[in-house]
């Protein structure tokens, strides 16, 4: 393997990374959107972890605010739901705008 061959294979890596950046947010909003709520803070982690994966670090920062809103002792039935909405509305908006992260 020349030297221009390892070059090549990182072009097709970003190019495959770039190319799934959208169906990877739309993906992360029907598992956030459809998790039950006991199984959410389980969703939350798994898709945060992927989103970072693809470089999704907007994302992945809306991801942060609804753990932490999940973690939270004080926060309501009520507030979990509304960063859920606030959370899945977000990363909706992110890939409408084709992920211009």
């Amino acid at each position: 393997m020349g030297p221009g061959a390892a070059q090549d294979e990182s072009e097709d890596v970003l190019a495959f990374i770039a190319a799934r950046r959208v169906p990877v947010l739309n993906s992360a909003v029907v598992d956030i959107a459809e998790a039950a709520p006991d199984d959410l803070p389980a969703v939350v982690h798994r898709v945060r972890g992927i989103l970072g994966s693809y470089g999704l670090f907007a994302a992945q920062e809306h991801v942060d605010r609804l753990s932490d809103a999940l973690n939270d002792d004080d926060a309501d039935a009520e507030a979990r739901v509304r960063a859920r909405r606030t959370t899945v509305d977000a990363l909706r908006a992110l890939a409408d705008g084709e992920v211009d992260q």
